[in-house]
């Protein structure tokens, strides 16, 4: 499946993140600042990073854009969350979708099935066939 990596200065909301992204088979990476985020994802190449906006050091919003400023990494989709006000002038709109805080556990399920819908319909559609036995 692919490299998810998370990105909070909450370590509950990184915990929980990465627990739904687990259930659906993804490897999972967790950062809980953005300098760490950008090393790792300099390093393993996500394809989807979830970001806190609000975060010490390197925000979400500056984060978003040294991640689409790099060649290899311009592909990776962002979905940027924040309790406060979002201004999506600030990532020049190059961010690939916004969830507000406190989110539901539908959205997070919503935001996977969006960016990897093939292969989380292969894994639920695998747990619903019969045992063979």
């Amino acid at each position: 499946m692919a490299k998810i990596l998370i990105v909070d200065d909450e370590p509950m909301i990184v915990t929980l993140l990465a627990e739904i992204a687990v259930e659906y088979d993804h490897t999972v990476f967790v950062a809980l600042n953005g300098n760490q985020a950008l090393e790792i994802c300099l390093k393993e190449n996500p394809a989807l990073v979830i970001s806190d906006i609000m975060m010490p050091g390197i925000d979400g919003y500056e984060l978003c854009r040294r991640i689409k400023n790099q060649p290899q990494l311009r592909e990776t989709r962002v979905v940027l969350m924040t309790a406060g006000f979002f201004n999506p002038i600030l990532v020049e709109g190059r961010y690939d979708s916004f969830i507000k805080k406190p989110f539901n556990l539908d959205e997070i399920d919503e935001i996977l099935n969006v960016m990897f819908p093939i292969q989380n319909t292969i894994l639920h559609f695998s747990e619903t066939l019969p045992n063979p036995s």
